[in-house]
């Protein structure tokens, strides 16, 4: 199966960050010294020489504005302290190698996010400050209690809550 176009958008936007950060390192990759270039160069398999041909055309034939919004991560990337970029960089090692379909489900709820009103928004990263400043056993029973008010049915939830039974996520699994 093909990319689809926030997997190729994310990909893209990965390979500039990390091609920046050799620059920023000192590693030569994209240097602006022709020999330098030309040595990593031939260090790289034939796949890694497409894929960034690839890249870099589909970046070439990006409109201005994302081209910016690009420029303007990375640079945001690169303000950050080398220990964040070896996380960022670590997280997304590990989405790579997950399988397509918790892919999938990871950039779905993503998109779902990005969709939320702003104030929706600070009301959830307001509970998730608030469920971490929790004890792990005080952590561990909302779990469970949020575990089992998943399994009741509609009707059920209702009772309890007086509401919908949506719990607030509109009805949708996470």
């Amino acid at each position: 199966m093909g990319k689809t176009p926030m997997k190729r958008k994310i990909s893209l936007i990965l390979t500039v960050v990390l091609a920046g950060i050799l620059v920023a390192r000192g590693i030569p990759a994209l240097c602006a010294d022709a020999n330098l270039r030309a040595g990593i160069w031939q260090h790289l398999s034939p796949q890694e020489k497409d894929r960034l041909r690839d890249q870099y055309r589909a970046y070439k034939a990006m409109p201005a504005d994302q081209k910016d919004a690009i420029l303007k991560n990375y640079k945001k990337f690169q303000s950050l302290s080398e220990e964040e970029q070896a996380r960022i960089i670590k997280n997304f090692a590990r989405f790579q190698a997950l399988p397509p379909e918790e892919k999938q489900q990871i950039q779905e709820k993503f998109q779902r996010w990005r969709n939320l009103p702003p104030e929706k928004k600070r009301m959830i990263r307001q509970q998730y400050w608030q469920f971490h400043q929790m004890s792990p056993m005080q952590q561990q029973m909302m779990i469970n209690r949020y575990q089992q008010w998943r399994q009741m049915s509609p009707e059920g939830r209702k009772s309890v809550t007086g509401t919908s039974g949506k719990g607030g996520n509109g009805g949708r699994n996470h």
